[in-house]
């Protein structure tokens, strides 16, 4: 970039607001427990210099970074709109730390009660959120002597051109942006995001407090174990208005840590229960993340669109495509994420927990990890192609193949199409891939993660874009409408 201003330097503001923001509230949460008011005081004065030399950094960073007439090549022209635009947001931001600095001042003279401590809290918020979310940036990308990425893609141009293939950068860009984050109305949704907290980077907290910028008015619940949340997370994630569901580990894990994941589902799932206003319910994970700002949205229309058919289910669910998803594996869906309304998913994470079918249960290695081995050999030829031309012998063919255990991605879907689709244990005497395929037309929908902008920040996926075309599992959006209108 042509000017000091860049997502690194955003970061550092972040980073300084941050310290800012957890000294007063950890001043806070100490005075509740001490009433010590002269201590409190003394903190208060403190950030309140703290405050004053920040909002003079911040009013310097932009005005130098945004002036008129800069070219951030080749994303972003700063014409006298874009200056002026950012000029507000700057003044949006000094108004709001006025009010805060106010507040403070007025706290140091009377007592602090309870109605002040969470205008406090709500005004770090909106800070901490403006902040990250309303100055736009752009990533540094030559870092002096270590790193530069117009030598990467001079790598990759080599590459493709040594294989004649495409193999592409993509920006998903989680604190650099272009243009501001819109902000929607979801508060018929909940978003429960369950696991353990990635710390790495902050991912957990980060992803979080963009689902808050996108959707101010939707219910976000933090379910994870106990001991995962700090003292930090929990006063930043209280600040947006963040529920944290906290849930003792079980004794019996189950194989895969399927127990835990049933867990923490659930318990999340729980706590939006208690909200009148939700109809829907995001289950998501902690180390992943959508990028795609209206996807809360998206899910929404699309199970207006796509009305179910199944008297027992109150409307589809919505899973990721691709990512193990397939369409010749009986039942077998990514467990990554499930979108639908709040009874359905409900009962899609309270199966019953008995593993006996589950691999990982088994004492022949070969069988411990045959799914996997299983799911790779059959993305070879996992296509709605491949489908449509199995008689039913073929079709019994395939499920011996994959013999009688289960992953627990196929166990957890079969597992909701005995309880609720069918309400009948499917056996060796049923045609178990019909059965999958019905549950595919009738009563889900498949988004590809490409349309998402989904990450994943584990494994090779925090490097690497696993497209729909080469990802494991064949059954993407697109196979998924050929399911839709197959007259099955």
């Amino acid at each position: 970039m042509n000017s000091s201003f860049s997502t690194v330097t955003k970061n550092k503001l972040v980073s300084s607001f941050e310290n800012i923001e957890l000294a007063i509230l950890n001043a806070i949460d100490d005075y509740e427990n001490t009433h010590d008011k002269e201590k409190l005081n003394r903190e208060f004065g403190m950030t309140m210099q703290l405050l004053n030399g920040f909002a003079k950094n911040l009013s310097e960073e932009i005005s130098l970074g945004f002036a008129e007439g800069i070219f951030y090549e080749p994303y972003l022209y700063c014409d006298k709109e874009v200056a002026q635009e950012m000029q507000s947001v700057l003044r949006g931001i000094i108004q709001l730390l006025i009010e805060l600095m106010d507040k403070i001042a007025k706290t140091i003279e009377a007592e602090l009660d309870e109605e002040s401590i969470l205008f406090l809290r709500h005004l770090l918020g909106e800070l901490s959120l403006s902040i990250r979310f309303d100055i736009v940036s752009l990533p540094e990308t030559v870092i002096e002597g270590k790193a530069d990425i117009g030598n990467i893609y001079a790598q990759l141009n080599r590459i493709n051109i040594h294989n004649n293939d495409h193999i592409v950068v993509k920006n998903l860009w989680q604190n650099s942006g272009r243009r501001r984050l819109p902000i929607y109305s979801a508060k018929d949704v909940a978003i429960v995001m369950q696991g353990p907290v990635d710390y790495e980077r902050d991912f957990t907290l980060e992803t979080l407090m963009r689902y808050r910028k996108l959707y101010p008015d939707a219910m976000i619940i933090l379910s994870t174990w106990y001991g995962e949340v700090n003292e930090n997370l929990r006063h930043l994630l209280r600040a947006i208005d963040i529920e944290i569901v906290e849930n003792d580990i079980p004794i019996n894990r189950g194989p895969s840590n399927i127990a835990c994941q049933l867990d923490s589902s659930l318990f999340g799932i729980e706590k939006a229960k208690q909200n009148e206003d939700i109809k829907y319910v995001l289950k998501t994970r902690t180390d992943q993340a959508f990028y795609l700002p209206d996807f809360l949205l998206y899910f929404r229309n699309m199970l207006s669109t796509y009305p179910v058919n199944n008297e027992n289910m109150k409307s589809r669910l919505i899973f990721l495509g691709t990512h193990g998803s397939m369409c010749n594996y009986p039942f077998r869906i990514t467990d990554f994420m499930a979108f639908g309304e709040i009874e359905d998913v409900t009962k899609l994470y309270g199966a019953p927990k008995k593993f006996g079918r589950l691999e990982f249960t088994q004492s022949d290695p070969e069988i411990k990890n045959a799914h996997y081995y299983y799911v790779l050999k059959r993305a070879l030829v996992d296509s709605f192609f491949d489908s449509c031309n199995m008689d039913e012998v073929s079709r019994r063919q395939v499920v011996d193949k994959i013999g009688k255990t289960q992953d627990p991605e196929s166990f957890l879907i079969q597992s909701f199409c005995e309880r609720v689709v069918y309400g009948k244990s499917i056996t060796s005497d049923d045609d178990a891939l019909m059965l999958y395929w019905k549950f595919i037309k009738n009563c889900a929908i498949f988004i590809d993660p490409d349309e998402l902008l989904f990450f994943w920040d584990k494994y090779g996926s925090k490097y690497i874009d696993i497209s729909s075309n080469v990802s494991e599992g064949g059954l993407t959006h697109a196979a998924w409408m050929s399911f839709y209108y197959w007259d099955i």
